[in-house]
Order: C-alpha cells, then sequence, then structure tokens
C-alpha cells in the first residue's frame, strides 16, 4: 500500500488593482501595506495551500510581473502576518488577460 498525498488548492478573486500601472507595485512595496495584503498573505499562510490562483491581481497588461507579485511573495508572504508562519512560492506566473 502506498502513502496517499494531498495536493491543496487555493483561488482568491482579489479584484486588486490601480488606477495606473504601477499601483499596486507601489502598494506591495509600501512600508504600511494595505489590510487587504495583509490579510489575503495571513490567510495563504494559515491555510498553505500548495497551489495559488490569484485572479484579479494587476499586472502591466500583457502578463508577465512588473514586480508586484515578487514583491507580494517576497515581502508579505515571506514575512509574519498576524502571527502566522511565513510561505514561500518560488514559482510563480501572470499571464496576460482579456480585460482591462
Amino acid at each position: 500500500m502506498t502513502a496517499q498525498s494531498t495536493l491543496r488548492f487555493a483561488q482568491f478573486n482579489l479584484s486588486l488593482a490601480g488606477r495606473k500601472v504601477g499601483d499596486i507595485k507601489s502598494q506591495m512595496l509600501a512600508s504600511t501595506p494595505s489590510r487587504q495584503i495583509k490579510n489575503l498573505a495571513a490567510t495563504l499562510q494559515r491555510v498553505r495551500p500548495d497551489v495559488v490562483v490569484l485572479c484579479e491581481f494587476d499586472h502591466p497588461g500583457n502578463g508577465g510581473d512588473d514586480g508586484a507579485l515578487a514583491a507580494f511573495c517576497e515581502r508579505h508572504l515571506a514575512e509574519p502576518q498576524h502571527g502566522e508562519t511565513p510561505i514561500d512560492y518560488p514559482y510563480r506566473y501572470l499571464p496576460a488577460t482579456n480585460t482591462v
């Protein structure tokens, strides 16, 4: 008999968009992040999914990370939020979207 493995997925619809290019990156790099950002990081740290889908995470438009997703991972997920244990997601992908 083989050991059973569990793969955990999480999906969040963030509605995390700025008025202009770079707004979300600025929020991620701010010395005092928004409550939404801190709560999202804390939730991921608490639930600890293996794969995360973050819908409506703003980016430059053609896909790819302008630094906002990297900053979220490095500054918020890698730091304890609300007493939770940091978590690392080394693989990230931001696809192009058909929305503006």
